[in-house]
């Protein structure tokens, strides 16, 4: 990635100094590309962080979703006036970012409790700032099996795991294969795997390949209440959930 995340090492990480490496108009959008970003680019179901870019003389440029193309990552601002070698201040709104990281370790944690005890696969899941959806594979839809899920996570939370993140070769991160357990698996381009880990060295409820901000521990999720359990036919299961 051309584009330094710094999310990767610190998700708490509110603003940074950057640089303009470049600036491409499409579709009527302004696209900025930084040498570096506090901003999360939308990817794995985890939504744009948002915020502000601004120059060296105080101009502040919204900017309003963040994404990876061509090994970049790009920045949709609301105004011209940036150029390539400016020097910019970027902000970005705490709050949402926030409430994403709580959203996607919650979704991890659910996942994980379900894939524990059930023979799934889990194809996909997003998140908005009110609710989370996961979706799997399971041969049976039963209502009340999947709905006691929600009570055990809630209990998880509680034990107040520490959550941390560290980088693997992918030769190392294939000798665990319950590392890559996404059905669509993990890009076979991509040779340093960053882990999430859930719980302590010798406790780990959680280990998996993931590049998404994350929570320091589950203590900080709020308490999880499921919404809707769906049947999608063919295999298909969807578990709906927000926080109460």
């Amino acid at each position: 990635m051309k584009t330094k995340m710094l999310h990767f090492t610190d998700s708490y990480l509110k603003e940074c100094d950057s640089k303009v490496l470049s600036i491409a108009e499409h579709d009527g959008k302004i696209l900025v590309e930084l040498d570096q970003t506090c901003f999360y680019p939308e990817s794995g179901g985890q939504p744009s962080d948002n915020g502000q870019i601004i120059n060296d003389q105080g101009i502040v440029f919204g900017m309003s979703y963040a994404y990876k193309f061509d090994n970049k990552v790009l920045h949709i601002v609301d105004k011209v006036g940036l150029s390539v070698g400016d020097l910019v201040h970027c902000k970005l709104n705490w709050d949402d970012r926030y409430r994403n990281m709580q959203f996607h370790t919650a979704i991890h944690v659910v996942t994980r409790l379900i894939e524990r005890d059930t023979p799934i696969k889990v194809s996909s899941n997003n998140a908005t700032l009110e609710k989370a959806r996961i979706d799997f594979t399971l041969d049976e839809f039963d209502r009340e099996f999947l709905g006691s899920f929600e009570a055990k996570a809630n209990e998880l939370i509680k034990q107040n795991l520490p959550i941390k993140t560290y980088i693997l070769t992918r030769e190392e991160a294939e000798k665990d294969p319950d590392v890559f357990r996404l059905a669509k698996g993990f890009d076979e381009s991509i040779q340093d795997i960053r882990i999430v880990q859930m719980g302590d060295d010798d406790a780990i409820f959680d280990r998996t390949a993931c590049g998404g901000a994350h929570l320091a521990n589950t203590s900080e999720i709020p308490k999880i209440k499921f919404l809707k359990l769906e049947n999608k036919g063919a295999q298909r299961r969807r578990i709906n959930f927000t926080f109460e």
